[in-house]
């Protein structure tokens, strides 16, 4: 108790950091957070269009700076207006709002009072007694469920807020001329180990191939190929829920993978849209996972961005 109250955890954890990150690599980010970050703020405005290809994100307080130049960078890059939607967790305020409001002009915000009446009443009204239960559990069942839920598009896109855009990004804004143009589109992850359960486990319980470094944070999703109930089936076939193996961070990513490779799929180039990519030799970069190769969301992209979109 004594040691809790003195935050001596909380420094251990500091300086596990440092070592893990590097004293250069930290005050670089650390400048970068204080003189680029909130620049975002006084941006020229992007305005919205309701008839336009519909963009999804949800956002915490916490990441809001992030989240707003994870929207601006791709808004700017496409050079069209998007239809921008974005879901609170609950945490965003009115100058959250404020702020949003300005720099997108007729973007669409969701709150989480709005979100719990709609999507609670969806999932209740088609039984789906896991889904509901998932939804009350972690906060990044909103990404799925209620994009799903409340979304009327015919297709829309995923973005997290830790991701730059540095290019147009072709694979995801406009269709490719044949018949995949239907098709799921998602990013690849570095590695096999962010799935609650390994794939071969769950390809064992589902009786089919699961997609491979299924990545969340940038998508592509075709309503008509994809339903809530899709996730339910593949939570009583997995039993990814109850598990107590499994990790319950990654559910979104493991029932992306079993679902979606069975509507027809189409992984991103990942040399161009990457994981903690080069901003000069990738059209977006995916600065997830922590660490020192996150930092690069700040040290990099935010200075890359700074000065090719003059903010």
């Amino acid at each position: 108790m004594l040691v809790r109250r003195a935050g001596i955890g909380r420094l251990m954890l500091q300086a596990r950091s440092a070592r893990s990150i590097g004293i250069p690599a930290l005050l670089s980010t650390a400048i970068s957070k204080h003189r680029l970050l909130p620049r975002i703020l006084d941006a020229p405005p992007l305005a919205c269009s309701a008839n336009s290809l519909e963009v999804r994100m949800l956002l915490h307080r916490k990441r809001f700076l992030e989240g707003m130049w994870a929207l601006y960078s791709f808004a700017w890059h496409c050079k069209k207006p998007l239809r921008i939607i974005v879901h609170s967790d609950g945490s965003l305020d009115d100058e959250c709002a404020h702020h949003l409001s300005r720099v997108f002009p007729g973007i669409t915000l969701v709150d989480k009072k709005q979100a719990d009446e709609a999507v609670n009443a969806d999932l209740q009204a088609r039984g789906l007694k896991q889904c509901l239960e998932w939804r009350r559990r972690s906060v990044f069942a909103r990404k799925v469920l209620d994009f799903i839920s409340m979304s009327k598009a015919e297709c829309y896109l995923i973005i997290d807020s830790d991701i730059l855009t540095f290019g147009y990004p072709k694979a995801l804004v406009e269709d490719p001329e044949d018949n995949t143009k239907h098709f799921h589109v998602y990013s690849l992850d570095n590695n096999d180990d962010s799935y609650a359960l390994p794939p071969d486990v769950l390809e064992a319980r589902t009786g089919r191939p699961a997609l491979r470094r299924l990545n969340a944070g940038i998508m592509k999703i075709r309503r008509d190929r994809l339903d809530i109930a899709d996730f339910e089936r593949c939570f009583e076939e997995t039993d990814v829920l109850n598990d107590p193996d499994s990790k319950q961070y990654y559910v979104e990513q493991a029932a992306y993978a079993c679902i979606l490779g069975k509507n027809g799929t189409i992984a991103l180039d990942e040399t161009k849209y990457t994981v903690c990519g080069d901003p000069n030799s990738v059209i977006i970069g995916h600065y997830c996972g922590g660490g020192y190769w996150a930092t690069r969301f700040y040290r990099e992209g935010l200075p890359y961005l700074t000065e090719k979109i003059r903010i």
